[in-house]
């Protein structure tokens, strides 16, 4: 038995990433944000190493996670630190899935922002208005579509209809921000497979942008409610 496990061959990864490949993977909570240092890939598995850093950036604290790669679901759960996020296998991109919590303030009366981050969206309005493929990011519950927009799963509704988050171009690369530069990229990081669908790329990109920008695809496309977002 020893003799079987000296000589028994080490499983060897698919692939193994540092820091400068995969740290724009690095996912943002309220809370806390998790830096993504190390990505390993096996056959049936990703281990990956973080370093979770507090709000504050007071506390660092090294953890590590791995994903199952057998499961049929698009979306992995894992644990890191006490907190679920999920893998998302097509995108390659972490997940929240967190629910609205606060008092919300009305981007316009059918879109509403919660201080945790969470956006809402009434159900008959979205699919009004929005792609399926786009609707497909987010959490239907209870009549609402519902996107923890942090992790960059927010981005078609965005580029779908820009001018109604233009506002938040004013907050340096915040995830909801319509601004072309971070939609762009937002795009290519977050959701490469709704660009790929939906058949964006770089020698259109700016067209189809000008023309849902010109649209504008809201009721009240010029309602936005006055209270700016923190």
């Amino acid at each position: 038995m020893f003799l079987e496990r000296l000589f028994k061959k080490k499983e060897k990864p698919i692939s193994v990433k540092g820091m400068f490949e995969v740290g724009h993977k690095s996912i943002t909570a309220q809370d806390c944000g998790y830096m993504l240092t190390k990505m390993t890939t096996y056959e049936n598995r990703i281990e990956f190493c973080f370093d979770r850093v507090d709000a504050d950036a007071h506390n660092l604290e090294k953890m590590t996670a791995t994903v199952n790669l057998d499961s049929d679901e698009r979306l992995i759960p894992f644990d890191v630190g006490g907190r679920t996020l999920y893998w998302d296998k097509v995108d390659e991109a972490f997940r929240l899935r967190d629910m609205p919590e606060g008092e919300p303030t009305a981007l316009i009366p059918k879109v509403l922002i919660y201080p945790n981050d969470v956006m809402t969206m009434e159900q008959e309005y979205a699919e009004k208005y929005y792609s399926k493929e786009a609707l497909s990011y987010a959490l239907l519950k209870d009549g609402v579509y519902i996107w923890s927009y942090n992790d960059g799963c927010a981005t078609p509704v965005v580029f779908e209809t820009p001018r109604l988050f233009l506002l938040f171009g004013e907050i340096v690369r915040h995830p909801l921000s319509g601004m072309l530069p971070n939609v762009h990229g937002h795009l290519d990081l977050y959701t490469p497979s709704y660009a790929e669908i939906k058949g964006i790329t770089e020698d259109n990109l700016i067209q189809l942008y000008n023309k849902n920008l010109e649209i504008g695809k809201t009721e009240e496309k010029n309602e936005i409610h006055s209270e700016r977002i923190d």
